[in-house]
């Protein structure tokens, strides 16, 4: 049987045949130039996610998006009504299947092997719309969806919790360079160390975190560095981007590590310092986009005075570490949803041993 309608409830157990096409409608994105985009509440979608706003949408949320020219057949989940762009597919019709459940589907599906480009990468409607797929009925695409969707909605509040807590720091930071702050040169305050080179392959396992020019990167079993603190990345699209290591752990060599040159600095106030500074604005324009460590050491920031910098060091900390801790749990409940994932869209795991897995976890 090939109907993939919601007409058809079915058990959480029950399973049908069909193809993509038959489960939901797909149409290209529409052009919008970054010069055409008027300042508005209606994100914009491309092949990696949100890459800017608009006053207009083209599209009804809740919604999906899968990249077409980068990204083949990565999808964007989008609450709102949105503007999908031309490198991507987006859901015109989803014939009355659940909307999440759909974007998970589209997560476990590997349309790679669908490319139609010569030069550039292209996902091509009418090739994937025959693409067979097996799914639940009604009943089991919103047992699984809402599996999932748990553990979705649980790693969003923590990232909501990660930016409130490192916002309320920022905050802290910033009112006191303002009142009580001065002038002073990078280098006078940080030392930029050089990551080490650490190539996937050699990684071995372990609990030590490893981080690079976009943050965490990987796990290996030995640390480079001997306490927390800030990571600067180096080279690379992400050069001059500021992210935050809660405890000791490896860096590659496309990202500083950073030290704290005068005593009174805590790893934690560094790390504002740092932000402060707005980095990315000083890479050098060139074929791999990369951080000067000269010339950070000369640009100047405000800073606060030495007399208030232990009061900020004292209420940063316990914010910070509330964000590390946050972002700690979204990997885990990251890690989980990826395994249960392929599982349950296989029909594999039963979905009330997958919702005691994630009642456990959540």
């Amino acid at each position: 049987m090939r109907w993939c309608g919601s007409s058809w409830g079915g058990s959480v157990t029950e399973w049908r045949d069909c193809t993509l096409g038959d489960f939901v409608s797909l149409q290209r994105g529409h052009d919008l130039a970054a010069s055409q985009r008027v300042a508005g509440g209606v994100p914009v979608i491309g092949s990696g996610g949100i890459t800017g706003w608009h006053n207009v949408a083209k599209a009804t949320g809740p919604g999906i998006a899968i990249g077409r020219a980068a990204n083949l057949g990565s999808p964007t989940l989008v609450e709102t009504d949105f503007w999908p762009l031309n490198t991507t597919l987006y859901v015109t019709d989803f014939k009355g299947n659940d909307v999440r459940f759909t974007y998970y589907l589209f997560k476990s599906l590997d349309l790679t092997g669908f490319n139609s480009g010569s030069v550039q990468p292209m996902l091509n409607r009418n090739y994937i719309q025959h693409f067979p797929i097996r799914v639940p009925g009604a009943n089991g695409q919103r047992a699984i969806s809402n599996a999932l969707g748990a553990l979705d909605d649980k790693i969003a509040v923590n990232g909501r919790i990660t930016e409130a807590a490192l916002e309320l720091a920022r905050t802290l930071y910033m009112e006191s360079s303002l009142r009580d702050g001065e002038q002073a040169e990078l280098g006078e305050l940080v030392e930029l160390k050089y990551g080490k080179a650490l190539r996937e392959p050699d990684r071995r396992p372990g609990s030590v975190p490893v981080y690079g020019c976009t943050g965490q990167v990987g796990w290996h079993d030995s640390t480079l560095t001997a306490a927390a603190g800030a990571v600067v990345g180096r080279k690379g699209a992400n050069a001059g981007w500021i992210s935050w290591a809660p405890r000791p752990c490896w860096v590659i060599d496309t990202a500083f590590f950073v030290g704290v040159r005068k005593d009174y600095l805590s790893p934690e106030v560094a790390f504002l310092v740092l932000e402060s500074a707005k980095l990315p604005g000083l890479v050098g324009d060139s074929a791999v986009p990369g951080l000067n460590r000269e010339a950070a050491y000369r640009h100047s920031v405000r800073v606060p005075s030495k007399s208030v910098v232990q009061e900020i060091s004292d209420r940063a900390r316990p914010l910070m570490r509330r964000s590390a801790q946050a972002q700690d749990e979204s990997r885990t409940l990251t890690n989980l949803r990826d395994t249960l994932l392929p599982q349950l869209m296989s029909g594999k795991l039963r979905v009330r041993a997958a919702e005691k897995i994630v009642e456990d976890a959540v």
